[in-house]
């Protein structure tokens, strides 16, 4: 009996260890300005979202077919994407100059596990390209976006982060385990 509720115990924790790819596209909720702190399970610092086409901004993602809405570091100041707990991967994404005017802009991306830098990458943008990154920074719980103080606009991020179980999913786990123990009850009667 100790060995099947063990085992009942084992699968239900570790199925609470798995990973699942989040994409952050900014088209799904709308604008948000700025993007709430905990999103979708991610800490967000100093996130904006805007019409890609907006007239202020001219973008080169607003020509590229990545939806209509894209981030942004707000006030040209650094932004962040980070998580609570653990560590996460940022496989990569869509960047681009924020202003077509703007001259020496560099996208500068850090990845972070606490106070460490494990990754960097820094890249003069021009004012018409889009840069399709992809990075597969693994075991940060951190990444920095920063524009060398001009605004940048990314889309289509995507991460490998921990799945964090939430309240709905906990009763299926305690239905799981109560059931068991019923099982386990009723098979030592007999």
């Amino acid at each position: 009996m100790k060995r099947y509720l063990f085992l009942l115990l084992f699968l239900t924790g570790f199925s609470s260890l798995s990973q699942a790819s989040l994409l952050f596209n900014f088209d799904d909720d709308g604008l948000q300005n700025p993007i709430p702190t905990n999103y979708k399970g991610l800490i967000f610092s100093n996130i904006f979202e805007f019409t890609a086409s907006q007239s202020n901004f001219g973008t080169p993602l607003a020509s590229n077919p990545v939806g209509n809405i894209v981030g942004y570091n707000g006030y040209e100041n650094d932004s962040s994407i980070g998580i609570a707990s653990g560590t996460f991967t940022f496989n990569g994404g869509l960047f681009a100059r924020g202003y077509l005017d703007d001259v020496g802009a560099t996208l500068s991306l850090t990845g972070m596990l606490g106070n460490q830098t494990l990754y960097s990458f820094n890249q003069v943008i021009d004012s018409t390209s889009v840069y399709d990154l992809t990075l597969n920074w693994t075991g940060i719980d951190k990444l920095t976006i920063s524009g060398s103080r001009n605004y940048v606009t990314f889309d289509n991020l995507l991460f490998n982060a921990p799945v964090t179980p939430n309240l709905a999913s906990a009763p299926s786990v305690l239905s799981i385990l109560l059931v068991g123990l019923v099982f386990l009850r009723f098979r030592k009667s007999n």
